[in-house]
């Protein structure tokens, strides 16, 4: 009614299963920066802890496999705050679907009184008719409640699910959002890295790889997480499943695209990995001094153009 009051345009969408997700994600990757702590600090071992193991079976490359499992596994209990947070977001989707499919036979009233004045008011506004009921013929109003009735459908399926669609369908995140996503969990740990005296040229190169890298692969990590939570809906809502199964199905395919992610960042960032897990950076050849200098160059940069982009 608002809308044909004060017009379409006036109607403000905030799409709220962003930020959930979002917040689901930054969530998820501080629990599992946590859970890879204590781990270290209970056991005293290595991360990942079986890489002997996994070279002797698969080669190099075992290193990087075994990384990218144990970082999965890791992240299985964060998976469930991302599974809920999907459910919501693909409840918000399927509630524009049922916009795009509406009509007024299928719409609730408290009471057949209540329906009734709500149709009367619908076909009034929506014929640009003041005529009261009743005033003119039987027929007439029963062809004006018609014609409203079917002009507000026509507006609440097509225009109003327009203007709705953008705010529910988009469900892209911009780079501010990428790096809320990757700079609360890891900027402390990048900084800690950074510290290490020993940490030289190579070192610093590396960490940036790193980061960048998780910008861009984050962005495709959100969006197939998105397609498996669609999967997990589908079997829920059309093959029947039960909602225990379905969220299994999801949490399991949320683990595997977890470890596919890490298993691409950690090769791109750090391919010498892949080749020789035993590789170290040789030294830059500068002093402590000139390494300090370096590190503070690159980190007050780095603040500067992450100020400037978001």
């Amino acid at each position: 009614m608002f809308a044909k009051r004060h017009g379409r345009e006036r109607l403000a969408f905030i799409p709220l299963h962003t930020p959930l997700l979002i917040v689901a994600w930054i969530l998820a990757f501080c629990m599992y920066g946590e859970g890879v702590l204590a781990f270290l600090l209970v056991t005293g071992s290595t991360f990942p802890p079986n890489s002997e193991g996994w070279v002797a079976a698969f080669g190099p490359f075992g290193f990087m496999l075994d990384y990218a499992l144990s970082n999965a596994v890791f992240f299985l209990p964060a998976l469930f705050l991302v599974v809920r947070a999907q459910e919501e977001a693909h409840e918000i989707r399927r509630s524009l679907q049922q916009l795009r499919a509406f009509t007024l036979d299928g719409a609730h009233c408290h009471s057949p009184a209540d329906r009734a004045a709500i149709l009367s008011l619908i076909s009034r506004w929506w014929t640009e008719s003041d005529v009261e009921e009743g005033d003119g013929a039987d027929e007439d109003d029963a062809q004006r409640m018609q014609l409203g009735c079917e002009r507000f459908e026509r507006f609440v399926r097509y225009e109003l699910a327009r203007s709705v669609a953008p705010a529910v369908e988009g469900g892209s995140i911009g780079v501010g959002d990428l790096f809320a996503i990757i700079v609360c969990p890891f900027y402390t740990y990048a900084l800690d890295l950074l510290a290490t005296p020993e940490a030289g040229v190579y070192h610093v190169v590396t960490i940036l790889m790193f980061v960048a890298m998780s910008l861009a692969g984050t962005r495709a990590l959100w969006a197939a997480s998105g397609a498996v939570a669609s999967v997990g809906s589908a079997l829920r809502e059309r093959a029947g499943w039960p909602a225990s199964a379905s969220r299994l199905v999801v949490i399991v395919g949320l683990t595997l695209t977890v470890a596919a992610f890490y298993l691409v960042l950690l090769t791109v960032a750090f391919p010498a990995a892949v080749l020789d897990y035993t590789f170290r950076f040789p030294d830059d050849g500068l002093s402590a001094f000139g390494r300090k200098c370096l590190k503070f160059s690159v980190v007050a940069g780095a603040h500067a153009a992450a100020f400037a982009v978001v």
